[in-house]
């Protein structure tokens, strides 16, 4: 059986990414960020915003450029949703990455069986949200391309403790475990650096490897 590991992601954009890459570093989390078109319009943008992080050794996922409902969106809009929103986005940051962006993930976690079938044609990962913590092992995470994520942003008022147990568990079933936020701070949408850094402390105390989607796809 393969070990358990701890995949982090971020959604949309924040310029509290760039401000702590040295955390992550310090922490030894290589993230992917999942980036809102309305962040990165025009090139010179994209490269300002998104540079850093490829250069961190981080990987770009593609969150559609409008952030939309993709089964409202698929719904009404079929292929053409597909090309301009998602597609065209994928090719704007393999451009600025150098290489071939695999991942997605869903605004809002709004997905169902026939967007995923979609999505999955044409990249590695689909990545959408769970109501509680799903762990999968890496053989599932490989099939099915259709992952769950668990929101850590503060909304939620995880406490430390459950940080641990959570942790404690992942490490007993020696499975993965795909998490996701969006700022560092201390808003609603975001993660604290403080509640981070115990996060990724704990993984290593536990010795539960802190992976990417490179690692099983």
């Amino acid at each position: 059986m393969k070990p358990s590991g701890l995949v982090f992601s971020f959604d949309d954009y924040s310029d509290t990414w760039l401000e702590h890459l040295p955390l992550l570093a310090s922490l030894g989390i290589k993230a992917t960020f999942f980036i809102t078109g309305e962040f990165v319009k025009e090139r010179s943008q994209a490269e300002e915003r998104l540079r850093p992080l490829l250069q961190a050794g981080h990987t770009l996922g593609v969150h559609t450029m409008s952030h939309r409902r993709a089964t409202e969106t698929w719904a009404n809009e079929g292929q053409a949703w597909l090309k301009s929103d998602v597609l065209d986005q994928a090719k704007l940051l393999s451009e600025l990455s150098g290489k071939p962006t695999h991942y997605f993930a869903y605004p809002y976690g709004d997905h169902n069986d026939e967007t995923d079938r979609i999505l999955s044609a044409h990249f590695r990962v689909v990545r959408t949200f769970g109501k509680k913590p799903i762990f999968a092992t890496q053989r599932q995470l490989k099939k099915t391309r259709v992952t769950y994520a668990t929101s850590i942003d503060n909304v939620h008022e995880h406490t430390y403790a459950w940080y641990d147990e959570q942790l404690t568990e992942l490490k007993r079933q020696s499975k993965v475990w795909v998490v996701a936020s969006h700022h560092f701070n201390n808003t609603l949408w975001g993660i604290t650096p403080e509640r981070l850094a115990h996060f990724a402390k704990r993984a290593h105390e536990l010795h539960i490897p802190i992976l990417t989607f490179d690692d099983f796809t």
